[in-house]
């Protein structure tokens, strides 16, 4: 839609009805959705003050040793993702806004957390407050674009050694962490980009290390059917309720006057009829989008009613490695338990849904260059993530899952086919049955609704939502199993040994299965707009 201009009258023009009309129409049409054909021409960014909204990537660390590197990126959605990595005029500008770092420190400015060597039988650690500690390095939070030739730092928030020494005594006092830059960064949605951590300490780590960079996106418009605006065509999500996010235009049309019909203030055609009209549609507050429900409650004056989201969810964040000494300690049996040659290690989190959204993307991060290889190699490290909605976290009843993303069959940590720009960054793809229907950096399904339905918690009565995928790659079309309740999103992740044999403690020897770090999924998509 184009801008709405009056049209202004010049001086001693007579006034006709058709010039105070014609104003009036214009505004009423686009709040109304009364002209453009189908889908309706709702208000859309174009006449609107604030077309941006703002989403955030925060990393949550366990701890920091020395320097920490992992990968990221904020793929476009699926209506502008093209194969050729090229952006286009309809390409949304993405900007990196502001960037934080900030760790553990006990409400004390020269502190840091230690930990304690347990005594046996227990081994309980112990944690305290080190003080007064000269730091070794210029603590930071970097954000390098990464490319095939070479890096450039594009954001930074350092913290001096002179900030972190700063007694919390001294008259000068200062506040040093969370530490926080205000950026205005263009961020090329095709690249991916480092996120660098170093410690003030190149041995001794901090804990509960948190970065959090925030970004902008333009306001988008929902997925539904009629969404041909861009550079793809974007289909119905897999699991979409029954309305299928279609449009619900708001119709209030005007009476248009007639040659001849005197310009009254009153009656159908009158002047301040129709502004009251206007007045009271905009009093009211335009509307429009899905509630907390995934209902649509109202007809609808606004054609962007949602935001681009993105989480960023550490899995197997553990204070330490995973190495022969303590491997006992995080190795789950598959049945039965008298095999040894069959352990993994796993880890899951789960994300409330507390709004309606549709999943466009998932990727895979962890710092290839922290794990050590030895007798067990990358190619015999498989890893299973999986990202699926549900509503039931306790062990009694039937587990019930609708699989939204997952890794390929046998994926090892040296795979390279899923890999993005070469870098540690992986794609997850979206479920699709048979054939990929989707886009992304790799073969993948549609975009994929998980969201709350009133009265659908207990699963029971007729078909709520579009069909699923069945599984991750090729599986058929079925309904879907959490049918509108689901409440959560489970990602879920299994660490094993390809091979089923060295996954133990003496199989591994004195390498690690997995570092420090940990790894990160990247879960990226739109949100409504709820109240």
């Amino acid at each position: 839609m184009t801008k709405l201009t009056p049209k202004n009258l010049a001086r001693g023009t007579v006034l006709t009805h058709t010039q105070v009309y014609d104003n009036l129409e214009t505004v009423n049409s686009a709040i109304h959705g009364l002209r453009g054909g189908a889908p309706p021409a709702h208000l859309d960014n174009e006449n609107k003050k604030f077309t941006k909204a703002r989403f955030a990537m925060t990393w949550n660390m366990g701890t920091v040793v020395g320097k920490v590197r992992n990968y990221f990126n904020t793929p476009l959605l699926q209506e502008w993702f093209l194969a050729s990595h090229e952006p286009t005029v309809n390409t949304p500008t993405i900007r990196l806004s502001s960037l934080c770092l900030s760790w553990d420190r006990g409400g004390q400015q020269a502190a840091r957390v230690i930990k304690g060597t347990g005594t046996a039988p227990a081994l309980l650690q112990n944690y305290k407050y080190k003080l007064g500690e000269t730091p070794d390095e210029i603590a930071y939070v970097r954000i390098y674009q990464t490319g095939s030739i070479d890096e450039r730092v594009v954001a930074e928030v350092q913290i001096s050694k002179e900030e972190y020494s700063l007694a919390a005594d001294e008259s000068d006092f200062i506040d040093v962490l969370p530490k926080f830059k205000l950026l205005n960064v263009t961020i090329d949605p095709y690249r991916p980009y480092v996120i660098e951590v170093q410690s003030p300490f190149t041995v001794h780590p901090i804990y509960n290390v948190l970065v959090k960079a925030e970004f902008t996106h333009e306001l988008v418009e929902r997925d539904h059917a009629a969404l041909k605006n861009f550079d793809t065509t974007p289909t119905i999500p897999r699991n979409a309720p029954l309305h299928n996010n279609v449009r619900v235009a708001s119709h209030s049309a005007f009476t248009a006057p007639s040659t001849g019909d005197s310009i009254d203030a009153s009656g159908a055609k009158g002047v301040q009829t129709q502004i009251e009209s206007l007045d009271t549609a905009l009093g009211s507050r335009l509307k429009g989008g899905l509630d907390r429900y995934s209902r649509i409650l109202h007809n609808e004056h606004i054609l962007e009613d949602q935001s681009y989201f993105s989480m960023v969810v550490p899995l197997f964040n553990f204070e330490d490695g995973v190495t022969s000494a303590n491997i006992t300690g995080y190795l789950k049996a598959i049945p039965p338990r008298s095999r040894t040659d069959k352990y993994t290690i796993w880890d899951r989190a789960l994300v409330p849904i507390v709004f309606p959204m549709a999943v466009h993307h998932v990727q895979l991060s962890f710092d290839t260059d922290a794990l050590t290889l030895g007798d067990f190699a990358l190619s015999n490290r498989g890893l299973d993530v999986g990202v699926a909605s549900s509503f039931q976290v306790t062990d009694w009843g039937p587990r019930v899952y609708t699989q939204i993303a997952r890794t390929p069959a046998s994926f090892a940590l040296s795979n390279t086919v899923n890999r993005i720009s070469n870098t540690g960054l992986w794609s997850v793809p979206l479920s699709y049955p048979g054939t990929p229907d989707g886009i992304g950096w790799h073969a993948q399904g549609r975009p994929i609704f998980a969201g709350q339905e009133l009265g659908n918690q207990n699963r029971t009565g007729a078909l709520q939502r579009a069909q699923t995928p069945d599984a991750a790659n090729g599986g058929a079309l079925i309904n879907p199993p959490t049918n509108g309740a689901e409440q959560f999103i489970e990602i879920r992740a299994v660490l094993k040994a390809l091979d089923g044999a060295l996954l133990t403690a003496s199989g591994l020897g004195t390498y690690s299965a997995f570092p420090r770090g940990g790894i990160f999924v990247h879960i990226y998509g739109k949100s409504a707009l709820t109240e």
